[in-house]
Formats: structure tokens, C-alpha cells, sequence
């Protein structure tokens, strides 16, 4: 897969779902219009400004999502956001898969790691 660039659009008050990644991926956030726009990976991110995603502002903020992840937005008004999508190469996906199995492994046997 390659890097997509797409810009979305935040409707007023509701939580939108903005991607659901197949695969390890760092995806990018940056807001081209006044805001305010919390992103995160639960759909219970309201009310805004609880505190329970990011604040995506004009610098661009980076989240890394994985297989089972999914992105929301929550704003309080229509805002467009610029979002770049980049899918991380195999041997990033692998070493992190393999960081998942041994933390499961870790917690089933009581090991702190």
C-alpha cells in the first residue's frame, strides 16, 4: 500500500470515523481551518475538550494505528483537516507484531518486562 493523501471533513458535533487500517500505519493530522477538532482512537470522544483525544491544531500531530485501531474526529462545528496515510514497511509490522505477542505472553505469565 502506498501513502495517501486525502483531506476530510469534521461534521459539527458528531464523531466521525476517518479510518480503519488493515495494516501498521502512521497517519498524519493537520487542520486548515479555525477548529477546534479532537481526533482519537475511541468513538466516545465527546463532549469536546474532555480531554479524551488530541487536539489537532496547524502543526502536524502523528498518530500510529494499528490492524484492530480506528481513527475518529469529533468537532464542534465544519472543519477540514489534511490527513496523510503511510503504511510501515513489513519488517516494522513484523518487529511490532512479535512486541504484541511477547507483552501477551508476558501478562499471561506474570512477567514484567
Amino acid at each position: 500500500m502506498a501513502s495517501k493523501l486525502t483531506t476530510i471533513f469534521t461534521s459539527a458535533g458528531g464523531t466521525d470515523l476517518q479510518l480503519a487500517p488493515t495494516e501498521w500505519t502512521l497517519v498524519s493530522l493537520q487542520l486548515e481551518t479555525s477548529g477546534p477538532v479532537y481526533a482519537g482512537t475511541e468513538q466516545a470522544l465527546g463532549p469536546i475538550g474532555s480531554g479524551r483525544g488530541v487536539t489537532i491544531g496547524t502543526t502536524a500531530k502523528y498518530l500510529l494505528l494499528g490492524p484492530k485501531d480506528r481513527l475518529y474526529t469529533i468537532s464542534s462545528s465544519l472543519n477540514r483537516v489534511s490527513m496523510a496515510v503511510h503504511p510501515l514497511p513489513n519488517l516494522v509490522q513484523i518487529v511490532m507484531k512479535m512486541d504484541e505477542i511477547v507483552g501477551t505472553l508476558a501478562k499471561k505469565f506474570g512477567i514484567r518486562i
